[in-house]
């Protein structure tokens, strides 16, 4: 997911949100009707039946002739009373025990556009269908389009946590881990969610006591988009399908699409940080974004940042190629600088200025392929390739971590943990995962479905090429970088404040307000003072 600016979208401003906040009924909870809920009981009751049997023993008559004297022997009837005990059982048989009726449930996303939205609905339809005894699952739409991430909800979800009436499920952000986060190790064991099917990197979902409190949501899938028509017009050559072209092989691209006469720019400079963005690139030069040790748990005075400092790994220079990418805007002039970018946007009439036809590449997630087929429409042809790869570390850029529904624990005191825990489960469910994944609204957890990406192409998908299976494979795969190296931001507190500080510096690079070298350096220290006040407070 990129990260774009926080916009609000519909009708929930904070403003508004704050004011409904005020305004619910500190009573609803009491509304919940329980049901009565039975087993099937077994009542015995002894009724003595009084049995009489009786025997009926025949007279017998000796005559003696002798002396013509009839003797009668009479033999008393024996009458015999036979007391028995039957058990009459009665059974009594009701009904299986009726959920409590619950009004409403609430999510918060910023997947909001075009076939986030449209996915989000079908979500909450679904668990309305799926269990009918809660009436509606209202979604609150934050942010735009999916590109704020924790970053643009924070504000308004921290808001609503601090008054008790936060959403039962929310995108996950650092602040309160442990405290507004439900521990989900049962019920992912209750609900039968077979890891293994998933995407699905603990440093992502526990949190530093060692508890999923995190079920996957979404992950970026690198990729570069490229113009075939600029391409073809200036007579550069396909991308091999083989993901060889190094960040040199590119700049050349770069540089021979640019024609300033005709406001046409090689590369579409973004301040995007995580998933094909700038710490993504520095990554796969062996960065670490922030040492792991202290989100931890360990030693605060020894927290700081590292990204761009570990050089050693892997052979990369982190530092040389922020030189390098902040060069492409600022010394090759081949980016198209703000002002421009406002320009082209405007003129295409959407948000995003590689719609015009003027950019020959831009970065983007292979996931959203379904925005760039309503941006792009039939204005041109597209494809899609490999990200740039480092010359030293042949390694591809990539981030390390995904994204994770989260569930609110006032959602027990409520009394529907369940529920809401059902709410978030309910993004893993194939048809769910299977529609975000297929319409290009993300969704990317589901390995299997992650692999047949090529088979799911549609009227909406048309330009998804072959190029699309060996990213996908190897993102999935056992070279794939983000395996091992990355502990979640959501882990610890402060991270989203350090987030902040750090990139605020870093666009003062791409924008030429800063040298490269003054943005790298003052962005560490912005970010190593953000996280270290944080980490104090919370001790």
């Amino acid at each position: 997911m990129s990260e774009g600016p926080g916009r609000v979208h519909g009708r929930l401003t904070r403003r508004v949100l704050l004011r409904g906040v005020g305004a619910v009924s500190t009573t609803a909870a009491a509304a919940v009707v329980l049901a009565a809920c039975g087993e099937a009981k077994v009542v015995t009751k002894e009724v003595p039946v009084e049995k009489v049997v009786v025997k009926e023993v025949p007279v017998e008559k000796v005559v003696t002739k002798e002396v013509e004297k009839v003797v009668t022997k009479e033999v008393p009837v024996e009458k015999i009373v036979t007391k028995t005990v039957e058990k009459i059982v009665e059974k009594i048989v009701t009904a299986p025990p009726q959920k409590a009726t619950i009004r409403k449930l609430t999510a918060v996303t910023d997947w909001n556009d075009g076939p986030r939205l449209e996915v989000m609905n079908l979500y909450a339809a679904e668990y309305v269908k799926k269990f009918p005894h809660v009436q509606q699952v209202d979604i609150w739409h934050l942010g735009g389009g999916g590109g704020t991430t924790s970053i643009g909800l924070a504000d308004a979800v921290i808001t609503t946590m601090l008054v008790g009436q936060g959403p039962d499920v929310f995108i996950e952000f650092g602040e309160r881990p442990t405290e507004w986060h439900a521990d989900l190790t049962e019920w992912i064991k209750k609900l039968g969610i077979d890891r293994s099917k998933y995407i699905w990197q603990d440093a992502s979902v526990n949190t530093k006591d060692g508890k999923p409190r995190f079920l996957p949501f979404n992950i970026g899938i690198p990729s570069f988009s490229y113009n075939l028509n600029m391409f073809q017009a200036a007579g550069v050559q396909d991308p091999p399908k083989d993901g060889s072209w190094t960040w040199t092989n590119w700049a050349e691209a770069f540089k021979k699409t640019t024609n300033k006469d005709k406001n046409e720019w090689g590369f579409l400079m973004t301040k995007s940080t995580w998933h094909w963005g700038t710490f993504d690139l520095l990554m796969a030069e062996g960065a670490l974004p922030y040492d792991p040790a202290p989100a931890l748990g360990g030693d605060v005075a020894k927290t700081r940042t590292t990204l761009f400092e570990d050089t050693r790994k892997w052979g990369g220079n982190p530092a040389q190629r922020w030189g390098f990418y902040v060069g492409l805007a600022q010394k090759d002039k081949v980016g198209a600088p703000a002002s421009v970018q406002a320009q082209l946007q405007a003129g295409a009439g959407v948000q995003a200025p590689q719609a015009s036809g003027k950019i020959a590449v831009w970065s983007g997630g292979l996931q959203g392929f379904g925005f760039q087929e309503r941006l792009v429409g039939d204005r041109f042809k597209f494809g899609y390739a490999w990200p740039a790869m480092p010359e030293k570390t042949k390694r591809r850029s990539v981030i390390s971590g995904h994204s994770g529904l989260s569930v609110n624990v006032q959602s027990r005191e409520r009394g529907w943990e369940e529920e809401a825990v059902q709410l978030a489960a309910l993004w893993l469910d194939e048809k769910i995962m299977g529609t975000a994944i297929s319409t290009g609204a993300g969704g990317f957890m589901n390995k299997q479905m992650l692999r047949e990406l090529p088979a799911l192409k549609n009227a909406k998908a048309q330009r998804i090429t072959d190029h699309a299976l060996p990213i996908c494979e190897w993102f999935i795969g056992p070279d794939c970088p983000w395996s091992g190296d990355y502990v979640g931001g959501s882990a610890w507190a402060g991270w989203r404040e350090w987030f902040v500080a750090l990139r605020g510096k870093m666009n003062l690079g791409i924008d030429g307000e800063l040298s490269a070298e003054d943005a790298l350096k003052q962005g560490i220290e912005a970010g190593d003072a953000a996280i270290k006040k944080v980490r104090e407070q919370t001790k």
